[in-house]
């Protein structure tokens, strides 16, 4: 929100947006057009957003157990935007120094150089640089100049005061390398300290967003009737013709103003699926839209981000790409990247894809001069639904650390005018349906397993013989045998059993279980055959089984008898013994391994659906191929 008087009354008017080009007075109806770059540049070049910290001299706070007070602060501007630094003084009487950026701040302390650096012309980005208790990564490289100073500081300092600078980090900790008046031997000086969170300095004296000196001011012309100077009211900017409400004049779109207004209107008329100005809770913060970034590859694929901004908790991005949204903020420690995988915190991540960003259209404010054209070099790594992004330029490398968000989350927080784009394809970092699903299907089938190993055994050891017969089985003839009766008792499942002594031949048993008393008959065919040999390289193989297996199924209590009737191959020269035992209660591991593939079949299912998925995410990168399940 940002305020303008209105030069034909006086009366203070607002600007909800950096991206409003006019507002009219609700005094004397008067329209005020925004002076400045952004407006020729509507959707070119963003609004640099005013200084919004509400720390100042006076602000009080704690670092580890230690007090402090704000005593001086100095402004640095750099390519891109500025930053704060102030200056420090600790209740043990040590001074430090609190920078801020992009809603970050760092607790630094100056001390010895312990061994020779490089210069600063010689130093890259990303270089490994060891400052004595340990390396760390160079992370920003910038010739900064000092806007402004004030309070108490331990130097002389003024505007145009260059100060050549070197941001590094080693996990949490971050150092500045400061050049701007190095020794003669171009040594810089040196200051180390940690990344912190403002809510853990449990900072006081704050200003407040109402603060006359925290809401930004800018210029603004009236815009009153060329014919008769009254106030010129305005209520839309897609209106191409105006009249004047006092005199009638008719205010052609040659004007400079009215050309103004419409140029910005157009830029406008593409709807953002969040317009600037909308307010949301997303993890636990009410965040406000105050910019958004339209970024495209080289390739021509495009994708919305939108700058999320609230005073305390600072700056966070929501990026939305093919109806994908993923809510991502600076990531407070770089990563280690180690071949295509990225570490942190004992997270790997997976590298995705490597693209150039560019801008391609921009609205709104930022806490960087962000341009249409503007180029970075960006590297994605995976762990979904997490997704850590480096972004590459000259000066600077930055890491961001997002998750994914159902689009629901972010309808229901935001509140949109319209629907939110429709989801196509898979994102980089959505998460799986089936990366639960397949886990409980796993546990579901050992489960399973278990309890099935567990009543086949049961049946194994409660099988129980009712009947055995030995036969011998004549070859080339037919055979027939009738037992003598037996008692079978209580109903329940029988099986009959063969185990004979073929070899290198075959035989057929034809099987009856006979009730005399009710003349009721249970049949069963047998074929077995037994092969064996050794082959042209000497080596054995078998075939086939000498043992067979048939089921009677639930047979009722009573007296039967078992009726055979068998021949066996004519080449087989001897006669075959066949042992016939009927049993009560046969475990069939057969019928069990049949059972284990049906629900071997289900987890299965769910590893193919997951592998599949995880096929179709990875063939949007670079890693992937295009093949799909």
């Amino acid at each position: 929100m940002q305020t303008a008087n209105c030069p034909s009354c006086g009366a203070p008017v607002t600007f909800q947006s950096a991206a409003s080009v006019f507002a009219v007075c609700a005094y004397c109806t008067s329209t005020l057009l925004r002076r400045g770059a952004q407006i020729e540049d509507i959707g070119k070049m963003a609004a640099l957003m005013d200084d919004p910290t509400p720390i100042r001299i006076g602000t009080e706070g704690v670092h580890l157990g230690v007090h402090f007070a704000v005593i001086g602060r100095i402004q640095m501007r750099y390519a891109a935007g500025l930053w704060n630094e102030w200056h420090l003084l600790f209740d043990d009487m040590r001074t430090g120094w609190l920078a801020g950026t992009a809603g970050e701040y760092f607790v630094t302390f100056e001390r010895p150089v312990a061994r020779a650096l490089p210069p600063f012309a010689a130093i890259r980005i990303e270089q490994a640089i060891d400052l004595g208790d340990g390396v760390f990564d160079v992370t920003s490289i910038e010739n900064a100049t000092c806007v402004a100073g004030e309070g108490e500081l331990p130097f002389a300092v003024g505007a145009g005061y260059a100060a050549p600078v070197v941001d590094l980090r080693d996990g949490a900790r971050f150092a500045t390398l400061d050049y701007s008046d190095a020794g003669p031997d171009g040594t810089p000086r040196l200051f180390v300290g940690t990344r912190v969170e403002d809510r853990a300095l449990r900072l006081t004296g704050l200003r407040t967003p109402g603060d006359a000196a925290t809401r930004p001011r800018i210029a603004a012309d009236a815009f009153n009737c060329p014919a008769c100077a009254a106030p010129f009211a305005l209520s839309s900017g897609r209106i191409r013709r105006f009249g004047c409400a006092s005199c009638g004049a008719l205010v052609d779109t040659d004007r400079k103003e009215v050309r103004l207004i419409t140029r910005a209107q157009e830029a406008l008329d593409a709807p953002l699926a969040l317009p600037l100005g909308s307010a949301g809770v997303l993890a636990g913060t009410r965040w406000q839209v105050i910019g958004h970034l339209r970024r495209a590859s080289r390739d021509g694929f495009a994708w919305d981000e939108y700058l999320l901004f609230e005073e305390r908790a600072g700056f966070a991005w929501l990026i939305e790409s093919d109806g994908h949204w993923t809510f991502a903020r600076n990531a407070d420690k770089p990563f280690k990247k180690i071949g295509t995988l990225a570490f942190r915190d004992g997270v790997s991540y997976e590298h995705f894809a490597h693209y150039l960003a560019e801008v391609r259209h921009v609205l709104g404010e930022f806490y960087w001069k962000v341009k249409v054209g503007d180029t970075v070099a960006v590297d994605d790594y995976i762990a979904p639904p997490a997704i850590a992004s480096r972004e590459l330029d000259a000066g600077e490398v930055t890491w961001s650390l997002g998750t994914y968000v159902e689009p629901a989350e972010i309808a229901a927080a935001f509140k949109p005018p319209a629907a939110l784009p429709a989801r196509r394809g898979i994102a980089p970092n959505q998460p799986s349906p089936w990366t639960g699903v397949t886990p409980r299907l796993w546990k579901a089938f050992a489960a399973f397993t278990l309890a099935g190993v567990v009543l086949q055994l049961w049946f194994a050891l409660t099988t129980s013989e009712v009947r055995r017969e030995t036969v011998r089985l004549a070859p080339g003839v037919e055979n027939a045998m009738l037992s003598e009766p037996f008692r079978v008792d209580g109903a329940g499942s029988l099986a009959l059993r063969a185990d004979t002594d073929l070899d290198n031949a075959w035989a057929g048993l034809s099987v009856a279980l006979v009730d005399p008393a009710s003349g009721r008959v249970w049949r069963a065919d047998q074929e077995i055959e037994s092969w064996s040999g050794i082959d042209a390289d000497g080596d054995r193989w078998s075939e086939g089984s000498a043992s067979a297996l048939v089921s009677f199924g639930r047979i009722p209590a009573g007296t039967y008898r078992l009726q055979v009737e068998g021949e066996v191959d004519p080449g087989q020269g001897r006669a075959v013994t066949a042992v016939l035992t009927l049993e009560r209660g046969h475990a069939s591991w057969f019928n069990w391994l049949l059972l284990q593939a049906g629900f071997l079949s289900v987890p299965g299912f769910g590893a193919w659906r997951a592998r599949a998925f995880e096929r179709r995410r990875m063939a949007g990168g670079d890693h992937g191929d295009d093949d799909e399940d």
